[in-house]
């Protein structure tokens, strides 16, 4: 008998990860872009299992979601870092040996390895990982946002402050903002969303074209 599918939820992922994956900004503003997309993701189906092979595929989404947020991040506004794969596996409870099976490949500890030599294994596999559903969630991403131009809009808002931890205060315009990004009707729809960010496009920005260039190109590994 096939085992029941469970729904990995954002308050799932949140309960698990708190601040581990998406900690740029003191405002929680890259955590909160990813809500908007793992929302989407669970309505897509991509965050259902039933075993825990496909549970750890999932949380290697999220890893995912975290490396691409640190990479716009970093070419955006050289804020992101590269990313402690191996400290965000532990933290998320991940079995090393279960990683490399989802990669096709095996992983054992082996009695003659330093602890650090030991983690530089598993951080390739947590990379190749990364590689093989970066792709997938590239494409999941351009749909959901109506496109590659939208997508490059809603990253941007991470580091303008555009989508805060808490409501603004005495700041009519940014009251209406966080009122718009925080209606769940609209975070049911990201092309609707998307008509909420069209400011970032509307603004000439030199600074913009080399963070424009790597979602247009398809969001390449920055750091491997």
């Amino acid at each position: 008998m096939a085992a029941q599918k469970q729904i990995f939820t954002w308050e799932d992922a949140t309960k698990i990860s708190g601040d581990l994956l998406f900690n740029i900004y003191g405002d929680h503003s890259d955590r909160n872009w990813a809500r908007i997309v793992w929302k989407s993701l669970e309505r897509r189906g991509l965050a259902e299992y039933a075993t825990p092979e496909e549970r750890h595929r999932i949380l290697l989404r999220l890893i995912t979601l975290a490396v691409i947020c640190q990479e716009f991040c970093y070419i955006a506004w050289k804020e992101g870092e590269y990313p402690p794969l191996v400290d965000w596996a532990d933290g998320l409870g991940m079995d090393p040996t279960l990683v490399t099976h989802i990669n096709g490949g095996s992983f054992a500890a082996q009695l003659e390895l330093e602890k650090d030599e030991e983690d530089l294994l598993y951080e390739e596999a947590l990379k190749k990982a990364v590689e093989h559903l970066r792709p997938e969630l590239f494409r999941q991403m351009v749909d959901m946002f109506g496109g590659k131009t939208f997508l490059f809009a809603s990253l941007w808002k991470v580091g303008q402050g555009g989508y805060p931890g808490s409501g603004p205060e005495h700041n009519s315009l940014a009251e209406r903002d966080w009122d718009q990004w925080r209606n769940e009707d609209l975070l049911h729809n990201e092309a609707e969303f998307a008509k909420t960010i069209t400011d970032v496009l509307n603004e000439a920005d030199p600074e913009k074209m080399e963070a424009f260039e790597w979602v247009d190109e398809g969001m390449a590994a920055v750091w491997w």
